[in-house]
C-alpha cells in the first residue's frame, strides 16, 4: 500500500510540477477515433505473483468528456488481458483523459477496469490507477499507470494507429 500511495504521490507532483512550467492549451493526446495497442509489464502484487504481463487496446469515444475549465478531456474505451504464472485476467475499461501537463508528447489519465480473473474458477475482479504517456513520436508512447489492479506498478510501450 505504501508504495501505491508513493507512486500515486510521485505522478501528481510531476503532473503538477510540469504543468506550471510548461503552459499553453495542448490537445487532447487521445481523440475520438483513436486506437492504441500496447503492451505492459506489471509489477508489484500481481494475482498472487510479483510480476505480469498486460496486452490492452483503447479506442477514443469522446472528446470534452467531463471537461473542468481550461483542460481538454477525452474518454476511451478498452480491454486488456493479463497473465501471471498463476492467473489469467480479462478486463473491459473506461479512460478518462485529462490534459494536466498541456503539452503535446504527454497524456495523463485515470481508468477503471472490471472484468474476470481466472483461476482454479471465475471470480470478479477489477481495478483503478492513474497514468501517463510521454510519446516520442505521434504513434509511439512510453506508459506507466500506478494503482490497484493488475499490480501496483505498470510499464511499458503503446502505439497508436
Amino acid at each position: 500500500m505504501k508504495k501505491l500511495v508513493l507512486a500515486a504521490l510521485f505522478l501528481g507532483l510531476f503532473s503538477t510540477s510540469q504543468a506550471q512550467l510548461m503552459g499553453g492549451p495542448g490537445a487532447p493526446a487521445l481523440q475520438k477515433g483513436d486506437i492504441i495497442v500496447g503492451g505492459k509489464l506489471a509489477l508489484g502484487s500481481v494475482y498472487g505473483s510479483n510480476v505480469g504481463f498486460i496486452a490492452n487496446g483503447e479506442y477514443g469515444f469522446k472528446e470534452g468528456f467531463l471537461a473542468p475549465p481550461k483542460f481538454n478531456t477525452s474518454l476511451g474505451i478498452g480491454a486488456s488481458i493479463g497473465a501471471t504464472s498463476n492467473d489469467v485476467v480479462v478486463l473491459g475499461a473506461a479512460y478518462w483523459h485529462i490534459n494536466l501537463i498541456k503539452k503535446d508528447p504527454f497524456d495523463t489519465y485515470v481508468v477503471v477496469k472490471a472484468g474476470i480473473d481466472i483461476d482454479d474458477g471465475v471470480y470478479p475482479t477489477g481495478g483503478a490507477a492513474v497514468g501517463i504517456r510521454y510519446y516520442f513520436i505521434p504513434n509511439l508512447s512510453a506508459v506507466a499507470e500506478a494503482g490497484y489492479g493488475m499490480g501496483v506498478l505498470r510499464v511499458g510501450l503503446d502505439f497508436k494507429l
